[in-house]
């Protein structure tokens, strides 16, 4: 039912357009027009103000989360740092440089060095050098002034590689995804950044070195962490043949080139995820890329009738050129 107000606006209306003749009626009923159409550009500029407000309050409330997961992510970093040696490796795991690699040809025992990139990024890493409690370099046939470069490897990503999946290539995909397995979650890197950066439900790392699996586990105690959505299972992939085939992500960072010496031993452990990363639409993420390490151990498995690669705009105009030349080493891929 019409108000009063409009009820009065109607009756003063009709009063006007009967008081006036066909010449001041048109004239009228012009201004009317423009009167109208200037109002509707008041309302619609309204609304584009109320939108962009809506848009900068939701861009505050992200950088706020995303600062807060960085808080939380740095302080799990720092207690670790304390608990591993430099490397970052567990005194019951052995860690071999893969044979016939493209990637990391002309790499030895003497000029390549682990460093863990969760732990250390570079900045950290310039840091130790300059308290000459690390070095970049190796002498190459003991005379000081003949050095080179060192190489470095490392079985986790950086946190700001992890920033970057999250909160920058999956962004969209996250709201449809539930289950994430990160096979060899290691120190849980993966893991933490999916817990503080995403709301993916059931998130689960699984890692067969006892070290590394109580660590995590007890990381995720430490920090009470809901142990409902975050999971450490330490066991053989070939024994979650279920958890990989609930999967939506599937991480597989350095997954096996550097702990399995057995090609066929490879092969066989790339022939079970090929098997039971079967949900549809499921997404691969690997680094090095699939095709490098399935090339590597000679699998016959196909790679096209399988997955399908899928590339991002990566805007990294924000990250250094180490940074961007990380994160470019992250290859996509979805099960068709």
């Amino acid at each position: 039912m019409p108000s009063s107000s409009i009820k009065k606006a109607k009756t003063d209306f009709g009063k006007i357009i009967s008081s006036l003749n066909d010449e001041e009626l048109h004239e009228f009923l012009h201004y009317i027009k423009e009167a109208v159409a200037q109002q509707e550009k008041i309302y619609h500029a309204n609304e584009i103000s109320e939108e962009m407000l809506q848009e900068e309050l939701e861009r505050e409330q992200e950088e706020d989360r995303i600062e807060k997961a960085n808080e939380q992510l740095n302080k799990i970093v720092l207690d670790l740092r304390k608990k591993l040696p430099l490397n970052a490796e567990a005194p019951d795991e052995t860690i071999t440089i893969p044979k016939n690699s493209k990637e990391f040809e002309g790499y030895t025992k003497d000029n390549t060095v682990n460093v863990d990139s969760f732990l250390y990024d570079e900045k950290a890493l310039d840091e130790l050098e300059e308290n000459e409690n690390f070095s970049f370099n190796y002498c190459a046939d003991c005379l000081s002034r003949n050095i080179k470069p060192l190489n470095f490897i490392s079985h986790s990503a950086s946190i700001v590689k992890l920033n970057y999946l999250f909160n920058v290539a999956l962004k969209d995909e996250i709201k449809n995804i539930k289950n994430l397995v990160d096979v060899g979650s290691r120190l849980g890197a993966v893991l933490y950044t999916a817990y503080y950066y995403t709301p993916i439900e059931n998130i689960i790392g699984v890692e067969l070195n006892p070290t590394f699996s109580r660590l995590s586990k007890n990381v995720i105690k430490d920090y009470n962490m809901d142990e409902n959505r975050i999971s450490v299972y330490c066991d053989n992939i070939l024994n979650r043949a279920t958890e990989l085939q609930n999967a939506d992500i599937v991480v597989l960072n350095n997954v096996f080139q550097f702990f399995i010496k057995k090609k066929a031993a490879q092969r066989n452990l790339w022939k079970f995820l090929h098997e039971n990363i079967t949900k549809k639409g499921a997404i691969i993420i690997a680094m090095p890329s699939l095709e490098e390490q399935l090339a590597e151990v000679n699998s016959p498995i196909n790679l096209k009738q399988w997955l399908k690669p899928f590339h991002l705009e990566r805007d990294l105009s924000m990250y250094d050129e180490n940074e961007a030349e990380d994160i470019m080493n992250m290859f996509f891929y979805r099960v068709i």
